[in-house]
């Protein structure tokens, strides 16, 4: 991925599984996977009938921000994803009843990560 671009959107990784785990909203950039793995984010207008393609070798996956992230982490699912400390990002998410469990990330990708798997899969 480009440089300049690494502070905004999720890593690859956690796209592709925000979108299993039922992620769809509009996009400003996607990521181009082609035959030689070779990743790069292309910030261009996102449609959805282009959202995943594979042609020429190509696919296609939505890649959105962190801020869309974690907006739809806490508006599906209760689960909410926020920097605790200038070295410690907190996801806490609601068990039963206003119980809430708690785990704790480095950084904003590995924390949205950890968060990504707390929700089932669609």
């Amino acid at each position: 991925m480009q440089e300049q671009f690494k502070n905004i959107f999720v890593t690859l990784e956690a796209a592709k599984m925000a979108k299993e785990r039922g992620f769809s909203e509009w996009c400003a950039a996607y990521y181009d996977i082609q035959d030689d793995n070779e990743i790069c984010a292309n910030v261009i207008p996102y449609d959805k009938s282009w959202c995943e393609y594979e042609m020429s070798g190509h696919i296609s996956v939505p890649a959105p921000t962190h801020f869309q992230i974690t907006e739809w982490l806490i508006t599906n699912h209760k689960i909410y994803v926020f920097q605790e400390s200038t070295e410690r990002w907190k996801i806490a998410y609601d068990l039963t009843c206003g119980r809430f469990g708690q785990a704790y990330k480095t950084n904003i990708n590995d924390a949205l990560l950890e968060a990504l798997k707390l929700v089932k899969h669609e």
